[in-house]
């Protein structure tokens, strides 16, 4: 055992370095005293004693301690500071000021204060000059910010009015209804209309989008994208952890599911990185994830067939534990066994298989077979032209 290491886990562990400080017990409980044979001695102490000191420090443990003490990096005076980062710096302390104690949970606020985080959501949107980003919900614009320092211009829709008039007032300089404004900012509802809506005639297309959503209409919202895809080139987006594994899960796998089919089928998604509840203002209780949707120049399936794709997909895995074949039978309860079966023969897709085991091909396949099983009853069912 290599004593000198407990040592100094022991006594020389501070707050904030990895390492949580020794705490007093409420009840009597063994301190360490020093070191003998190796080894720490420890004896029965009273709740209100004080706390022990070691009787002997190792001198290389102490030297090692002054050592990492001298390799701190010093100080940076106010005067060697980018200016940038003194100003995002300055932007974070009065937004945690303003908004902090103000989130509202009925909107399910939960306001992104990590600046690397935000500054990777900015670089990977692709903002640059001459884009149009679309933010859904801004709150108060630490991620607005992080974008227009892109040179982008933004377009911002927000539902809470008090961060609405926070923005008017923080970005008064920027904000505009002209062609040369950087920011706009609406006030609504991002689910009344679709994206492309709220920017028609603002900028060239395709458009950019990106924002921390709240989380309990984030997948409404990211639905809302897949149907407007076209006018679209990327977003990116914060969504709950569990949700966005969904998002790019593969098959043989828990999260796999219609909601990665459907997102599949328009853009190729990316997870960037996962955030800790201490990343937001107030915490949330659940881990969160960016994740990054780059729209398909090429759609994997023809757009008029996408909503039969989807009814495929929500019916193949309604019935997760079951076969293909019985979870289709259940969702979709108005085709005969025959048509069930001369589907399955036709997409060439194991009856015995279970959906999270089927690639997206075989979803494209089952779509297409099903499309063509539609219309041969649709002709066989037209009444006889004259």
């Amino acid at each position: 055992m290599d004593w000198t290491a407990d040592l100094n886990r022991t006594f020389f562990s501070h707050p904030g370095r990895g390492h949580r400080p020794t705490q007093r017990q409420p009840t009597p409980s063994l301190q360490p005293v020093g070191v003998s044979s190796g080894r720490i001695v420890r004896r029965r102490i009273n709740r209100d004693s004080p706390p022990c000191q070691p009787a002997f420090v190792a001198p290389s443990l102490a030297l090692g301690r002054q050592l990492r003490y001298q390799q701190r990096q010093p100080h940076t005076r106010r005067s060697d500071a980018a200016p940038g980062a003194a100003h995002q710096a300055s932007f974070m302390t009065g937004f945690i000021q303003a908004f902090h104690q103000r989130a509202s949970r009925a909107l399910g606020q939960h306001f992104l204060t990590d600046q690397s985080a935000l500054q990777a959501i900015a670089r990977d949107t692709r903002a640059a000059p001459g884009r149009v980003v679309l933010e859904i919900g801004p709150g108060p614009g630490v991620l607005t910010h992080a974008l227009l320092q892109t040179g982008a211009r933004v377009v911002a829709i927000e539902k809470d009015r008090r961060a609405v008039e926070f923005l008017q007032t923080t970005f008064r300089d920027m904000i505009g209804d002209d062609a040369s404004a950087r920011l706009t900012v609406i006030e609504g509802d991002a689910l009344a209309q679709p994206p492309h809506a709220l920017l028609d005639g603002v900028g060239p297309q395709p458009w950019l989008a990106a924002g921390n959503l709240p989380y309990n209409i984030a997948t409404a919202i990211l639905t809302l994208f897949l149907t407007d895809a076209p006018h679209f080139e990327r977003w990116t987006f914060m969504f709950q952890k569990e949700v966005a594994q969904r998002l790019v899960a593969q098959p043989n796998s828990k999260a796999y599911g219609s909601l990665s089919l459907a997102v599949a089928a328009r853009t190729d998604p990316l997870l960037i990185r996962t955030l800790p509840p201490g990343a937001f203002a107030p915490p949330p209780k659940v881990d969160s994830a960016v994740v990054s949707f780059s729209v398909r120049d090429t759609p994997r399936l023809d757009p008029a067939l996408l909503p039969t794709f989807e009814r495929l997909a929500r019916a193949a895995f309604s019935k997760r534990r079951k076969t293909i074949r019985n979870s289709l039978r259940y969702g979709l309860s108005h085709l005969t066994p025959e048509a069930l079966d001369s589907l399955l023969a036709r997409a060439n897709v194991s009856p015995r298989s279970r959906a999270e085991q089927l690639p997206f091909d075989d979803f494209v396949a089952l779509t297409l077979a099903l499309h063509d099983l539609q219309a041969h009853a649709d002709s066989n069912a037209a009444p006889p032209s004259d």
